[in-house]
């Protein structure tokens, strides 16, 4: 395994040399076709899993600079954009959320409040996992944290082991916790990827509010249709019900909210308050996050070695690199170069919408099989097109969801989706049979295709496709 890596490296490194060295065409700098090259080869050095999402993501940084492809400034710059400092302020929340408990009661309660059936127990999960999508932008720790909950259940109800209701059990939870996650602006954290992609001039009308309109009928249908998919394709033959003393126990062993669940609740109720009128205030979104994640530090509801240990370092240098290809790209022309480029291919599908996104989720679908980052499928999509929409007067911003719905629904192999093998693992990999997840994943990608179609009247409305 270790000499295969090794290979791939060399591979990619040859792969990427033959790149940077390369004449570049009319239109492009030297400094630009070293950047294609550095990038290719962290594409290839991603796709094949050959180093650390994030140890590829420092060298391609470095690379950037030692080959004197854009100043430090500009290939670290993403480390002094708001959005970056967001979401370590978002992840701060999330950790006190999950530490305090507040999580798991709230779960409970759903699920109480619920018909005790199996379409109820599945509705049940995704509804509790609404809740969370303003506090926590880390899909993985939210269905990571979910799973050994629903494992619970499982056992309580003395199913067994990868079975029909197990497995529904679990992608219920997989869609609300996951798959609901872009509803909310700090919802994911490919979220704030699509943010810095956007045009400023888009970006300078989105706030925490307009997100979740924009947003909400198209998750709205997805959310239905993976549940529908969920009671078709994970019917038991024998429906158990899930007892409300089971739930009142569980419960009952909590207690009493605690200081902890108390001060983080209503953190989060100012947090998210304060993010929903940011067009009133004026105060930025990422100031108002850092603000609360600092209070729940100063009042030990995030310890110093949750702060350390539990924020996602790794993963924020990862988005922190990978967001700055938007600075990169555009700074060398770039995407002014791919722009006419591409145009004459998508020019004809943009005069139909409908044929046009369609299009894009199945490319999307497809090349997402071959490139295992999210964020990279992203950006790259975003990068090529953006361009070729926005002369055809349509939002930039609906490539983005349509491309960020695709990605983050393939689990048809479980190491595509990074989010659905660590919950998996987390539960001891008791609870999904993986040809039935298989199935609900494409059911989802489907969904997700079905939504945005639906959605074009809506986006129509709020002026982001042509009338």
């Amino acid at each position: 395994m270790k000499n295969l890596r090794l290979i791939g490296l060399l591979a990619a490194t040859i792969l990427g040399a033959a790149v940077a060295l390369w004449p570049p065409p009319s239109g492009l700098s030297p400094a630009a076709m070293r950047a294609v090259g550095i990038l290719l080869w962290a594409i290839v050095c991603w796709a094949g899993n050959l180093l650390d999402d994030y140890v590829v993501s420092i060298f391609m940084g470095l690379a950037w600079v030692v080959f004197h492809v854009v100043p430090f400034e500009v290939a670290f710059g993403f480390f002094a954009n708001s959005s970056w400092w967001m979401m370590v302020g978002a992840l701060g929340i999330g950790v006190a959320v999950i530490e305090s408990g507040l999580l798991r009661r709230v779960s409970l309660l759903v699920l109480r409040a619920l018909p005790p059936t199996f379409a109820g127990q599945t509705a049940g999960l995704i509804f509790a996992g609404v809740p969370f999508g303003p506090a926590l932008p880390t899909v993985t720790g939210k269905t990571t944290l979910a799973a050994p909950f629903v494992l619970g259940i499982a056992e309580g109800m003395d199913l067994e082991d990868r079975s029909a209701h197990s497995t529904g059990l679990f992608m219920a939870m997989f869609v609300g916790f996951g798959v609901l996650g872009p509803l909310f602006m700090t919802g994911t954290v490919t979220n704030f990827l699509v943010l810095s992609l956007l045009p400023a001039s888009v970006r300078a009308d989105i706030t925490w509010v307009s997100w979740f309109v924009t947003y909400l009928p198209t998750m709205l249908i997805i959310g239905v249709l993976s549940w529908l998919a969920i009671l078709w394709i994970c019917r038991p033959e024998r429906v158990t019900p899930l007892s409300r003393d089971y739930l009142n126990r569980e419960l009952a062993a909590l207690g009493p909210m605690s200081r902890k669940e108390r001060l983080t609740l209503w953190t989060l109720a100012v947090t998210v308050l304060l993010w929903m009128t940011g067009q009133w205030h004026g105060i930025d979104l990422a100031v108002i996050a850092l603000a609360s994640a600092a209070f729940l530090v100063s009042t030990g509801i995030i310890s110093r070695a949750s702060f350390q240990s539990k924020l996602s370092w790794t993963g924020l240098i990862f988005v922190g690199f990978t967001l700055n290809l938007a600075v990169v790209l555009p700074y060398l022309g770039i995407d002014k170069w791919l722009g006419p480029r591409v145009l004459p291919v998508f020019t004809p599908l943009v005069s139909h919408p409908a044929l046009f996104y369609v299009t894009l989720m199945l490319v999307v679908f497809v090349v997402r099989q071959f490139l295992v980052s999210d964020f990279a499928m992203v950006t790259i999509m975003m990068l090529i097109l953006k361009p070729v929409v926005t002369a055809a007067g349509i939002s930039p911003w609906t490539v983005a969801i349509a491309t960020h719905l695709v990605v983050q629904s393939i689990w048809i192999l479980p190491f595509q989706n990074d989010a659905f093998l660590v919950s998996h693992q987390a539960a001891f990999n008791r609870l999904a049979d993986q040809r039935r997840a298989a199935l609900l994943s494409v059911a989802v990608i489907v969904s997700s295709i079905i939504a945005v179609v639906a959605s074009l009247p809506w986006w129509r409305f709020l002026g982001m496709l042509p009338r």
